[in-house]
């Protein structure tokens, strides 16, 4: 099948390369009426050739030599040791097109090249000729330079052979990060059930970088990563478990019934993250959405702020009365994501006791109440959330400017104008944004002007289109 396969590719290489007059058609039907072999290698390596916008002499002949196959091999190998780094690096794409298992040996000397455009071709080059090429490529893995190292790592991924992933999953614990991030990185295009284990080590790294890429890789390797993940949300360090349960979250449909089943765990972490993970998700489903409410009850204060706010993203306007109560729990964290809950269901009836916690003593509290109030979008916040242009905490006050933007109600202009002049610039930078957002006017900051002059060029500007147009707004 690959063999079928690879001749189909040149195949088409043919017609395209008919199309675009590089080979004529009775070239590639066989007729001796193009340029030969040897031709074309002394195009390719002609030491006077220039390239110019209209021509590239050289890599006209690279493409013209895919076009000859398996017949262009050897003359290329042995054209390459005395070549200059732009000739190896067109004939190593030339190789790599061909797929031809003979050139393995000197495209893998040609990947520890000290010419990064030479090695990244033959890297490139080695992952098209596919499972052949796997060997020499782990074999590259014990280089001393890293570049060499994640070059190999990277085309083993490319070529997705189950084959690669012993080696790839011992790449994890490489010295270099771009090599572990590599690693990580090709373990998720293979997807192979037997890199789960290494992926959930780089689910634990303190590096979030790592964390990361592995919550994706696990997200693309999918149902066979559940079971583990699952287990993962017992582990001790939080940013472990968060990140299991958003690599649970990237699988998506497959992770719904094990973590409907985990809310029910004995251990509280599980039970939390579980929560955490089909909000993240966030599709409506019965059987959790049932269980998510009776943990708003939970002894645990995180069992009960996760299910909170996946409860609100799941169940939607039927989550608002159970969460208003939440909005009072002596934890400030339950209080936080029963707010982002309820912002969620985008219900009305959330207004009244969202504004009730505006005053909350905990600042997360009063910014996850104005950002659900600026989800909802009900006038009846304005004042409110106004008077929160105002709040000691900056990132109150930027949520405040953002929310009253998207509610878009003309009563927040003035005080979207006076807000201009905080301290804070990205309140202003917010204030400015909302002001478009509600009156459609725009006032642009010159060239060259720093974050701190806003206030001192575009509030006059507001101010003056306010007066001028104010009536406008208060018909």
């Amino acid at each position: 099948m690959r063999a079928l396969c690879v001749e189909m590719g040149r195949g088409l290489r043919l017609i395209l390369l008919v199309g675009l007059g590089i080979v004529t058609a009775n070239a590639a039907s066989g007729a001796d009426v193009g340029p030969s072999v040897d031709q074309l290698l002394e195009e390719l390596t002609d030491p006077e050739a220039q390239v110019t916008v209209a021509q590239d002499q050289r890599s006209t002949a690279a493409v013209k030599l895919t076009g000859v196959s398996g017949a262009a091999v050897d003359p290329l190998l042995a054209a390459l040791p005395d070549a200059g780094p732009e000739v190896r690096r067109r004939a190593t794409w030339t190789l790599g097109e061909i797929q031809d298992a003979r050139a393995i040996p000197a495209l893998a000397k040609e990947l520890r090249s000290p010419n990064s455009f030479v090695a990244s071709a033959a890297a490139l080059a080695l992952s098209k000729v596919g499972r052949p090429a796997i060997d020499a490529l782990v074999e590259a893995l014990d280089s001393e330079r890293a570049e060499v190292r994640m070059r190999a790592v990277q085309a083993l991924g490319r070529i997705g052979s189950p084959a690669a992933v012993e080696p790839l999953a011992k790449m994890l614990s490489d010295k270099d990060l771009g090599v572990q991030l590599r690693a990580i990185w090709s373990l998720g295009k293979i997807k192979q059930p037997r890199g789960v284990e290494s992926l959930l080590g780089a689910l634990a790294s303190e590096d979030p970088r790592v964390r990361a890429h592995a919550v994706w890789a696990l997200g693309e390797i999918g149902e066979p990563a559940v079971g583990p993940l699952i287990a993962s949300l017992a582990k001790e360090a939080l940013h472990a478990r968060e990140a299991a349960a958003e690599a649970l979250a990237a699988i998506g449909r497959p992770a719904l019934a094990p973590l409907g089943a985990a809310l029910q765990h004995e251990n509280a972490s599980v039970r939390a993250h579980a929560a955490q993970a089909l909000g993240i998700i966030g599709e409506a489903q019965r059987g959790p959405a049932s269980v998510l409410q009776e943990l708003l009850g939970d002894p645990n204060g995180d069992v009960r702020a996760w299910s909170a706010w996946a409860f609100g993203t799941i169940a939607g306007t039927r989550a608002v009365d159970p969460l208003k109560g939440l909005l009072r729990d002596q934890d400030a964290d339950v209080r936080r994501l029963a707010a982002k809950g309820l912002g969620a269901t985008r219900d009305p009836r959330a207004v009244e006791p969202l504004l009730a916690v505006l005053q909350d003593e905990a600042a997360a509290v009063r910014l996850a109440a104005v950002n659900a109030l600026g989800r909802i979008k009900d006038e009846r916040a304005v004042e409110a959330v106004a008077r929160a242009l105002e709040d000691a905490d900056s990132r109150v006050r930027v949520a405040a400017a953002r929310a009253l933007g998207r509610i878009k109600a003309p009563a927040a202009i003035e005080p979207l104008i006076a807000a201009m002049s905080d301290t804070y610039a990205p309140v202003g930078y917010n204030a400015n944004a909302a002001l478009q957002e509600i009156t459609g006017h725009t006032v642009d900051i010159p060239l060259g002007w720093r974050a701190e002059w806003i206030g001192t060029y575009r509030q006059p500007k507001w101010e003056a289109w306010w007066e001028g147009n104010k009536a406008k707004f208060e018909r």
